[in-house]
């Protein structure tokens, strides 16, 4: 987690948004690479769509079988009717601030693909006017040890 926020506090810092982590200890079975594109990602944008003065928070909660992730920001929120489509490739929610901000349409497409491949879920929850919430569900146990490592 540390990773990923240190990767984006730069960008944080010239935007003027606070980041603020919440750990917790867990032993994961992934792509420790591939999981921090992931957070990174979601990190930036939540950064990317966040007012000036505003926090940007990622936390961790461990349950019985999953770790959950948030990434939850203090943007102008999602509508509802895009919550599922915006991790389709090349969906962006289509305003004239969102096209400002630049991208590709890709990044949640990427995110998406990459929990799926660590058998996680990844999800979206958001208010219009005060913020979105992502959330990615990892699984605690591996299937296959293959092609990952110890996170």
């Amino acid at each position: 987690m540390s990773q990923a926020t240190d990767v984006v506090r730069a960008m944080a810092d010239k935007a003027e948004v606070y980041l603020a982590v919440m750990t917790t200890e867990a032993q994961l079975w992934v792509d420790p690479d591939r999981i921090i594109q992931a957070l990174t990602n979601l990190l930036s944008n939540a950064i990317k769509f966040s007012p000036t003065a505003a926090t940007v928070s990622l936390m961790a909660e461990l349950q019985t079988q999953h770790i959950i992730f948030e990434v939850k920001d203090q943007g102008r929120g999602i509508p509802e009717d895009k919550l599922e489509t915006i991790f389709d490739r090349f969906q962006q929610i289509d305003t004239s601030n969102s096209r400002s901000q630049g991208g590709t349409g890709l990044g949640l497409a990427i995110c998406r693909s990459i929990v799926q491949q660590h058998g996680g879920k990844i999800w979206a929850e958001s208010k219009l006017g005060k913020g979105s919430s992502f959330y990615v569900s990892l699984p605690l146990s591996h299937q296959s040890e293959s092609n990952q490592n110890e996170a």
